[in-house]
């Protein structure tokens, strides 16, 4: 028995050693090897920002949007990027959207003194806007609540309504 178990084995790793070496095989990229144009390695999760002219992670930089009951049926989160820390008061922002692959700009809206719903951050020709009500963030699109951020570290947009 031991005899045949041995033959048995010993042919098998014949069978598998081939006297020709195999011939064109794909040869696959080593993950975080690839870079884009920008040099951002998007399987590490990085991005290109072009308002804050680096790579980021939006979901370490970014401020989260969740899905909005009212809105299309939607499961990921968007996002808005502001400009990096220490920059003078902000003027743009950077929205990412679910399914999309470029973020869209956004400009800050001059906030009056009084308002209370103000549109602080729009881009017009996309209709999208994003408005401040009662601690909360509402971000439109189209006239149709999409998304929101609630109940979290607002620093960076609250300084959006700062008097103009």
């Amino acid at each position: 028995m031991k005899h045949v178990f041995g033959i048995l084995s010993a042919a098998a790793l014949m069978g598998a050693c081939s006297p020709h070496p195999p011939t064109a095989q794909a040869t696959l990229p080593v993950t975080g090897s690839e870079k884009d144009d920008h040099g951002c390695i998007a399987s590490a999760g990085y991005s290109w920002s072009p308002l804050r002219g680096e790579c980021i992670r939006i979901f370490e930089v970014g401020l989260a949007f969740t899905p909005s009951d009212e809105g299309p049926k939607q499961t990921q989160q968007a996002f808005v990027v502001m400009p990096a820390q220490g920059a003078s008061a902000p003027r743009q922002a950077e929205l990412y959207l679910p399914g999309h692959s470029e973020p869209l700009l956004l400009q800050a809206v001059p906030v009056s003194e009084g308002e209370t719903r103000p549109v602080v951050l729009q881009n017009k020709p996309a209709g999208v806007e994003i408005e401040y009500a009662r601690d909360d963030y509402l971000l439109y699109i189209k006239g149709q609540l999409a998304f929101h951020r609630h109940g979290q570290d607002n620093t960076l947009l609250d300084a959006l309504l700062a008097k103009r």
